[in-house]
């Protein structure tokens, strides 16, 4: 664990005593030579200079305390308050979660069928009983992502339950043969491997919702859970009636898992037909929006494209099914990053956590709303209660450490990342933000090595070079850095690449014209990843100082924040 030491200079940076220092050392000085040369000009005492030298020694505690002490906020000067290392490492529980009567993992059920093609069915019947469960408040579920990250292996299921931290784990199989299905699903206590319920289903495929539904109310009687106001509607909720196209929405659930700029596509494909086929179909509307708004995210898509479809589509989705909390997130993301609406932004992303206080999804999504508006303690919190019912979760694991590292945690930071390369050695973005920690830290070479591990591993992604061209430029690789720019250019020529991977790199060479352009260009542009940029360097104190970059922060409006 990071020493006392270690924690107390990351909270002198963080509550920017080390910046007022600074700042006060250099007003001393002005000061004190501005009272010398009045001496003589003025006619005043020879012990004036010493007078105005005791002022400034008396007046540098004070100034001190009172950094440590308070900060500027958007509602006025405030208490600032202390980051609890203790328990950073810890999951942070919200008050909803102390009512859980039981936990569980639905894993995927594994795919009996003939011709072994029907993967992306089994995947989904278990994510849409996670689903149905998800809402139900007196029960922990664990997410899709660390569900489904123990698929393939052969670990003993009650290992995975106790991994995951659960009570119960749900197993099962599906045989598809045409329109004939078997199913069968069975409930295992973790602690003693005992089965609590075992059920087979010989059905036809029409009969897919009632299977369902007749899983997950078993699982809610055999945990012996009251179902509370809605929480029974919700869970017998049909997304569709029509089983052809809910068959063509699981298929678009499972190529979207890929992550890749062709899966996106071919998810994109497979929405659109389902919705086809049923026009009320809103999950499926709602998710093509949010797919187009991970596709800017991520780079894939320009925001002019993303932004217009994402929002026409969520607020369809909304018109026929106002209950859908990732419709609510997603517009809470183009309230922040295309209106820079960031009251609004905040409602939308309350609105979702209303209506599933279970997702964690959804508590990441409020996490990055925090850590952009500088409530780290709180972003902090929100998303390590995200990793509770996601803590296999590669994206959200790896954003927690971002947020440390933006808190000033650096250490914990580190930890975070390292613990998510233990767990996926593949993963680009725990390795390119580990080498954005290890800058923080001065360990040059090894930033260097971990941002050319995460270009390697991200088949060149723009993002992961950017990263490894600042590295680069700071460890005085100059010429190295500057190539591997020269190269992003030229490959905007032929594809979409965000400016926002630009501008950073200019900033470290200090040629603030270029940084200015492109950053600029960033803005217009309404790039998702300008904001957090922003924030990065705002947190840093490395924005340039001059008035016209804190104007690109002031129309962003993060001044309101950063202070």
């Amino acid at each position: 664990m990071p020493n006392k030491m270690s924690h107390f200079l990351q909270e002198l940076k963080r509550r920017k005593v080390i910046k007022v220092i600074a700042m006060y050392a250099g007003a001393a000085l002005v000061f004190i030579g501005f009272a010398s040369d009045v001496t003589g000009l003025l006619s005043m005492p020879e012990w004036a200079p010493r007078i105005a030298l005791l002022l400034v020694v008396i007046g540098f505690p004070i100034a001190i305390a009172l950094s440590w002490i308070f900060d500027i906020t958007p509602e006025g000067i405030k208490r600032t308050t202390a980051l609890d290392h203790s328990n950073m490492n810890e999951v942070h529980v919200s008050n909803h979660k102390s009512n859980f009567k039981g936990s569980i993992a639905v894993l995927p059920f594994q795919d009996m069928s003939p011709q072994k093609d029907q993967e992306y069915f089994c995947d989904g019947i278990s994510e849409e009983i996670i689903n149905a469960l998800t809402p139900i408040e007196s029960l922990k579920v664990i997410a899709r992502t660390s569900a489904f990250a123990f698929k393939g292996t052969a670990m003993d299921i009650r290992e995975i339950g106790k991994i995951l931290n659960v009570e119960n784990v749900l197993e099962g199989s599906i045989r598809k043969d045409g329109n004939q299905l078997r199913i069968t699903a069975q409930l295992i206590k973790v602690e003693d491997g005992s089965h609590l319920w075992s059920e087979a289903y010989n059905r036809e495929l029409k009969d897919i919702f009632t299977i369902q539904e007749e899983i997950s109310l078993s699982i809610v009687q055999k945990l012996h859970l009251k179902l509370l106001g809605k929480e029974k509607e919700r869970l017998l909720k049909r997304p569709t009636e029509d089983t052809e196209a809910f068959q063509y929405y699981l298929k678009g659930l499972y190529c979207w898992q890929k992550m890749t700029p062709e899966g996106n596509q071919a998810a994109q494909e497979n929405y659109t037909k389902a919705f086809e086929k049923d026009p009320k179909f809103a999950l499926a509307l709602n998710i093509l929006g949010a797919n187009h708004m991970s596709a800017g995210y991520t780079g894939f898509l320009p925001p002019s494209l993303v932004y217009q479809k994402t929002k026409e589509l969520t607020l369809k989705a909304l018109e026929i099914d106002n209950s859908i909390p990732v419709a609510h997130s997603s517009l809470g993301f183009i309230k922040i990053f295309k209106n820079y609406d960031w009251k609004g932004a905040e409602r939308e992303f309350e609105i979702a956590l209303e209506i599933n206080p279970n997702s964690g999804w959804d508590h990441f999504y409020y996490s990055i709303y925090l850590r952009l508006t500088n409530r780290l303690d709180e972003a902090i919190a929100e998303s390590i209660s995200a990793l509770d019912f996601d803590p296999y979760n590669i994206v959200i694991s790896s954003e927690v450490g971002a947020t440390y590292l933006l808190a000033g945690l650096v250490d914990e930071a580190i930890e975070k990342q390292e613990w998510t390369i233990g767990i996926y050695p593949n993963s680009f973005l725990a390795h390119m933000h580990l080498g954005t920690a290890l800058q923080a830290k001065s360990q040059l070479a090894e930033a260097i090595q971990s941002h050319e591990k995460a270009v390697q591993l991200s088949g060149d992604n723009p993002m992961a070079i950017s990263g490894l061209a600042c590295a680069y430029h700071k460890s005085g690789k100059k010429e190295e850095a500057k190539k591997l720019i020269q190269d992003l250019k030229l490959r905007m020529d032929k594809e979409y690449m965000p400016a926002s991977v630009i501008f950073p790199y200019y900033i470290v060479a200090n040629e603030l014209d270029q940084a200015y352009l492109w950053m600029e260009r960033s803005f217009r542009e309404k790039e998702f990843n300008l904001p957090l940029y922003m924030v990065s360097l705002l947190a840093q104190d490395s924005l340039p100082e001059e008035t016209r970059f804190k104007a690109l922060v002031e129309q962003v409006g993060l001044d309101k924040y950063w202070k």
